[in-house]
């Protein structure tokens, strides 16, 4: 949701340059916070750039999960550097204040504490949806994003609880490790080193390296050291 969010805040400030240097500026603002500011500091800056397409327009942004915390955490600052004015500033403001609210419940590590708790998120939740449409209509909709609208988390939490204890981020992140792994330390391609005598997959020992940590994050190895 968090990524759908900022693509639209970047895309109708894009919209609203006319000049190719009213457009030069946008980047350089919108980097310059972004690597100085969320992903890194004035001291240590991060090389994240803004994907353009050949045709002169904004590409889809891809973020992993703690990037999209990071850009959220900071994205009203963002907001007026954007030369968005008057009411249409005051109503991303509304909205991603609101939305940070939504968030700072939907992912709590602890249960709700009853179902008058529950029923006030929804609250939250009802009153941050009709904002975000009211803004950004039907273009800015996702299946996440229409999960929350829908009340479907609200059914989901009522039934089973808090989610946090089922979320995957931790595996989805061991994606970006493997693709990391494998893009920089092999020579890829081929047939995987699944033929041969040497036998070089580079598939077989990354997993085997998971199973090894994923036993030391959850206790399970001492058991062999402890027993």
């Amino acid at each position: 949701m968090g990524k759908k969010i900022f693509m639209m805040l970047l895309v109708e400030a894009w919209n609203e340059c006319h000049t190719n240097a009213d457009r030069q500026l946008l980047i350089r603002t919108v980097e310059n916070f972004v690597n100085t500011g969320v992903f890194g500091t004035e001291q240590s800056q991060s090389q994240w750039k803004i994907p353009i397409k050949p045709d002169n327009e904004i590409d889809s942004i891809t973020f992993t999960a703690w990037q999209v915390r990071k850009i959220m955490d900071r994205l009203m600052e963002l907001a007026p550097e954007l030369h968005l004015e008057g009411p249409r500033l005051a109503e991303w403001q509304h909205m991603l204040s609101k939305y940070l609210e939504v968030l700072k419940h939907a992912f709590q590590h602890e249960e709700f504490q009853d179902a008058e708790e529950l029923e006030l998120f929804q609250d939250i939740v009802d009153e941050w949806f009709f904002l975000y449409v009211q803004l950004l209509g039907f273009p800015g909709q996702t299946n996440y994003i229409h999960l929350l609208g829908s009340g479907h988390l609200y059914e989901y939490v009522k039934m089973w609880g808090s989610l946090y204890r089922y979320q995957q981020q931790g595996w989805e992140m061991k994606n970006g490790i493997i693709a990391s792994f494998i893009n920089r330390r092999t020579r890829r391609g081929g047939a995987g080193g699944k033929y041969g005598p040497a036998h070089t997959s580079r598939i077989i020992p990354i997993m085997e390296w998971f199973q090894r940590n994923m036993a030391w994050i959850t206790g399970e190895a001492e058991s062999y050291f402890n027993s």
